[in-house]
């Protein structure tokens, strides 16, 4: 899985008491996480192949930790298989490489790969946390999207 970084757009700031009133609370979370394949069908990967490109942008006001494994951030491959998500591909880190989590400001964006070798239905789990000393929620979760 490759990673890229992509500078910050327009960061959303919570607006002031009074034009709070009139937007959704939701507007203002200080954790929101938006992640997205780079599409919603692709061919099975093989060796050479990247592998399934998706984005990651934080849309809340808080800086958030991504969970990392030396260079590559972690993501989680869950499969629907018999009417139900279960988890394809974990994310385990070998003990050689640093699991430093990897900030995420307000209104940064990070591109990746993950690789998807087998036909399904699948979607991609990414680890966050509050701070580089909270465990991890496994809860940003992408679209859903096919291999064939």
């Amino acid at each position: 899985m490759m990673l890229r970084r992509i500078a910050p757009k327009n960061r959303m700031k919570c607006p002031s008491v009074l034009l709070a009133l009139t937007l959704p609370l939701a507007a203002c979370s200080a954790v929101k996480l938006r992640v997205v394949t780079q599409g919603e069908y692709f061919q099975r990967a093989v060796a050479e192949d990247p592998g399934i490109p998706f984005a990651v942008e934080n849309r809340g006001s808080a800086t958030v930790y991504l969970q990392q494994c030396g260079d590559l951030v972690m993501a989680a491959v869950d499969r629907w298989t018999q009417g139900r998500w279960g988890e394809y591909s974990g994310t385990g880190c070998l003990a050689i490489y640093a699991g430093v989590s990897l900030a995420l400001a307000s209104g940064e964006r990070f591109e990746g790969t993950q690789v998807v070798r087998e036909a399904g239905v699948y979607r991609l789990r990414l680890g966050r946390a509050g701070s580089q000393r909270d465990q991890p929620v496994w809860d940003a979760v992408s679209n859903t999207f096919e291999v064939q």
